[in-house]
């Protein structure tokens, strides 16, 4: 399994790791003139990332930064930028790189794109949703599981189908990732949100049962020790119930799953 070491997600620019860019408005607020598209600035820093990641990952590290900049811009651009920009970024995933030792991917690039994809919603929801199913990230476990989060980020409602298909992966590493991600939707319509607990409370009780029907089973108690937390942070996200144990939750399931939830204390 390949994973991400923490010195390479340490050089990642703080401003990738932001919060979700303003959404685009037609109109600026203070002046109601029109927002300026196709602007150069872009266009330029658009040329720079593409030159930058032919080199082999020889100028990655320039190329990050790069990125970091046109996340700054993607919140003041209009429709033709922005879309050119996820195309831009979402394009660093179309390059290879050598692994920087035997099992260490060099994903500096990678990891750097799908945290500034989940923040230009709703242009980047289906390139994140494609890329989930691209090579080079399904070869990467943590990248994999990044795309998957990073979908979940952009709280977009085309999204929650694909996440809910990730929770069957037969990676636990993936399932987690899809659960953390199904968490960003709180506020979603409270059928489909119930169906998504569902989901997270089937796959949590039957990993449970697992374990306790052989506490030897070292495979399953992985999986458990992998899965549970995020499911159950999920789960109290998308109820405002803060319980944590498993057999509670079957329990409080059980008892409100036909009840008005935003009506529950």
């Amino acid at each position: 399994m390949k994973v991400l070491p923490a010195i390479l997600l340490a050089s990642l620019p703080l401003a990738t790791f932001a919060a979700p860019a303003p959404a685009h408005r037609p109109f600026q607020d203070e002046d109601k003139e029109e927002v300026v598209d196709k602007r150069p600035e872009v266009k330029d820093l658009l040329k720079e990332l593409s030159s930058q990641i032919k080199k082999k990952g020889d100028e990655d590290d320039e190329a990050i930064g790069t990125i970091d900049a046109l996340l700054k811009e993607f919140g003041q651009s209009g429709p033709k930028d922005r879309e050119a920009i996820v195309k831009g970024v979402e394009g660093c995933f179309k390059v290879k790189r050598k692994e920087l030792e035997d099992d260490v991917p060099d994903d500096r690039l990678y990891m750097a794109s799908a945290l500034a994809l989940q923040n230009m919603a709703p242009e980047s929801v289906k390139p994140l949703i494609k890329l989930t199913s691209n090579k080079t990230v399904e070869d990467n476990m943590g990248l994999h599981a990044q795309v998957i989060r990073s979908l979940g980020k952009t709280k977009s409602e085309d999204a929650v189908e694909p996440l809910l298909d990730f929770l069957k992966y037969k990676d636990p590493e993936i399932q987690a990732a899809a659960a953390e991600g199904l968490g960003n939707y709180s506020e979603l319509d409270q059928d489909k949100r119930k169906e998504v607990f569902n989901d997270l409370l089937k796959l949590m009780m039957g990993a449970k049962s697992r374990v306790d029907a052989d506490s030897t089973d070292a495979i399953a108690r992985e999986r458990w020790d992998i899965i549970s937390g995020p499911i159950i942070t999920t789960l109290q996200l998308l109820t405002g119930q803060g319980e944590s144990n498993p057999e509670n939750w079957q329990h409080w399931w059980n008892k409100n799953k036909k009840e008005n939830w935003d009506d529950l204390g």
